[in-house]
């Protein structure tokens, strides 16, 4: 068995992976807008690369898609609106969104700059989501033989979800929502990083993965469930121990749903896990009753929306107009705000010609790029998952996929 020695840049890319599996760091803080470790680390670690290599930075920037370089310039423009409507006063606000922007889309680049490390950042990302898993598991245990494990002290964050009468696992994330974003994001990334692994191993690992994700009552989860049946079944030819890996799934569902038939108290606590996970996805329940009425206060304003009110500026048009919400909830809808109905067609265009040029690549791991980008697009549809690493990282993988493919083709046509 080959050892393959740990570089550098391969630690760096590893690190790039791992950095993305945690949303309760706080490093800096500027105004409201937080900073987690891999927001900071990454524009570090970009600096120290792009260097080395500014070429290969450039080649990332022209092989992004045209779509999305539009959809960028249309945001340095929404200022103008943004001064027209909301004066001079409102560029802060602006700069800290548009810098933010600029420093998460940092770990894009970074991923293509070190793209020869591909291993070792997916790698990162596994062991990342891997002792998320672990940690919620250990939580999980321990909640229900009387014990509350919280990290809610050592990291001075708000909004942080403390078990009380419910358990819901949230890994290193503030609210279990939040962590469901993150595995929906990257799940189908890791489970092709490991499909050469032991299939017995990786068979556990599903079985772990899918307890402790129920247990976060999530209607995000819903999302999950079908992008992962989307990706097997738009996934053709696969590869003899994925088919092995995929059957042995099989029979241990129905050996559960067997177990659930003969036992009344199993069927019991799985009809709770799942109403309350329906309950999480109906619109219709209190808690996203109030989320889906902000959605509407929100489009009372639509009017802004035909040129934008400038980027990072929904806090502001809330303020403006008195509008007594926090937010509306969804990300898509904020973003049609800020850079007006144009900005958002570009973008929805875009997220979905990205994700038919990566299917069509037809690679495992070009198919499971493609469906994440897709439930990310859901989730920003239905909540207010902005942009940030980890989506960033996803893009930037999206990226090479595009440029490998590219050079594959070069070197048929060398042939």
């Amino acid at each position: 068995m080959k050892i393959k020695a740990i570089t550098f840049e391969s630690f760096l890319a590893f690190l790039l992976g791992l950095s993305v599996c945690e949303g309760i760091t706080t490093i800096l803080s500027v105004g409201s807008t937080i900073f987690t470790f891999s927001e900071v680390i990454s524009p570090i670690i970009f600096i120290f690369l792009v260097i080395k290599r500014s070429n290969t930075f450039l080649n990332f920037l022209r092989n992004i898609p045209l779509g999305f370089k539009l959809f960028f310039l249309l945001i340095i423009f929404s200022v103008f609106p943004c001064i027209a409507r909301y004066g001079f006063d409102s560029i802060y606000r602006f700069l800290v969104g548009f810098i933010y922007l600029i420093l998460v889309f940092t770990m894009a680049a970074n991923v293509y700059l070190l793209k020869e490390h591909k291993s070792s950042m997916l790698n990162g990302l596994t062991f990342g989501l891997g002792i998320n898993l672990l940690y919620s598991l250990i939580c999980y245990v321990a909640f229900n033989l009387g014990t509350t494990i919280t990290l809610e002290g050592v990291f001075d964050r708000e909004g942080f979800y403390t078990p009380t009468l419910l358990f819901r696992t949230q890994g290193f994330f503030l609210e279990p929502s939040h962590f469901i974003r993150f595995v929906a994001a990257i799940f189908l990334i890791v489970i092709v990083n490991r499909a050469n692994k032991n299939v017995w191993l990786k068979l556990f690992w599903y079985v772990i993965a899918i307890f402790v994700l129920v247990q976060t009552f999530s209607g995000s989860i819903v999302i999950l469930a079908i992008g992962v049946v989307f990706y097997f079944l738009v996934r053709k030819n696969k590869p003899k121990k994925q088919i092995k890996a995929s059957s042995l799934f099989i029979v241990f569902l129905v050996a559960i749903l067997c177990l659930l038939v003969t036992n009344q108290e199993l069927i019991s606590s799985f009809d709770d896990a799942f109403l309350r996970i329906i309950t999480g996805a109906d619109i219709t329940d209190e808690g996203n009753a109030a989320r889906f009425d902000s959605m509407k206060i929100v489009l009372e304003h639509f009017d802004v929306a035909l040129l934008g009110c400038g980027w990072n500026q929904m806090g502001t048009l809330i303020e403006e107009n008195g509008l007594h919400i926090v937010s509306a909830f969804s990300d898509l809808l904020e973003m049609t705000m800020e850079v007006g109905v144009v900005g958002s067609l570009i973008y929805i265009i875009s997220v979905f010609s990205l994700a038919i040029k990566l299917i069509k690549i037809k690679t495992a791991s070009s198919v499971a790029i493609a469906v994440s980008i897709l439930m990310i697009f859901a989730l920003q549809i239905g909540t207010d998952y902005a942009f940030n690493t980890c989506i960033m990282f996803v893009f930037g993988l999206a990226v090479c996929e595009l440029v490998e493919k590219k050079e594959r083709r070069l070197r048929e046509n060398e042939d």
